[in-house]
């Protein structure tokens, strides 16, 4: 194997060598894995730091327990618990409302970064939802315009996806309008309101 040398700042060298004899791994293995997952991150789009906000994302998700579905599956449970027409629909609305709110708390209490980056980040993750693409353009210093493509195969799949994400970014503190929504595809705008709390 061919020697490299890299430099890296003092602070991070200490860590990595404490790291290593810690975990028991040779320092050139671990900096050849660790180079090699910077560059998987690179092919994907993603600078290495976006690992770290993607860790932030995944530790707030572990907060509700999520459960990973196939789509078709999620498609057939909605469709489903909606049988009893509007009323269920109504209730479902609601019920989404509620856990859209949590999950905004949670990332209120968890994270206290810049919210504009983290979801640039989880935007350049989205191979891995079911979301087909998510788009982020930022149009004001405090607004944001947001597109899901892949958000749901039905209008009551989309319909309760655009409310969970709604009540998300309310309770964190936005005001959210909705600029157009078809079967899968979302497209909404999302304008920060200053506090002095947030860093937007």
């Amino acid at each position: 194997m061919p020697r490299t040398t890299v430099a890296v700042d003092d602070s991070i060298a200490k860590r990595i060598s404490t790291l290593a004899k810690r975990f028991n791994l040779v320092i050139s293995s671990f900096s050849s894995e660790a180079l090699s997952v910077a560059g998987d991150l690179l092919e994907m789009g993603m600078m290495p730091r976006d690992l770290k906000k993607l860790m932030v994302a995944m530790k707030i998700a572990s907060f509700v327990d999520p459960v990973i579905l196939p789509m078709d599956l999620f498609e057939s449970l909605v469709t489903k618990a909606c049988m009893c027409g509007e009323p269920c629909i109504e209730k479902l609305d609601e019920e989404v409302a509620l856990w859209g709110k949590r999950v905004g708390s949670i990332i209120k209490g968890y994270y206290e970064g810049d919210i504009e980056s983290l979801i640039e980040t989880v935007s350049k993750a989205s191979k891995v939802f079911a979301l087909k693409e998510v788009s982020v353009d930022k149009i004001a210093p405090n607004t944001m315009e947001i597109k899901l493509v892949g958000a749901g195969r039905s209008e009551i799949t989309t319909r309760i996806t655009y409310t969970f994400i709604k009540n998300l970014f309310e309770e964190l503190g936005y005001n959210v309008s909705l600029n157009s929504m078809g079967v899968g595809v979302i497209k909404f705008t999302v304008e920060g309101k200053r506090t002095n709390r947030q860093n937007i």
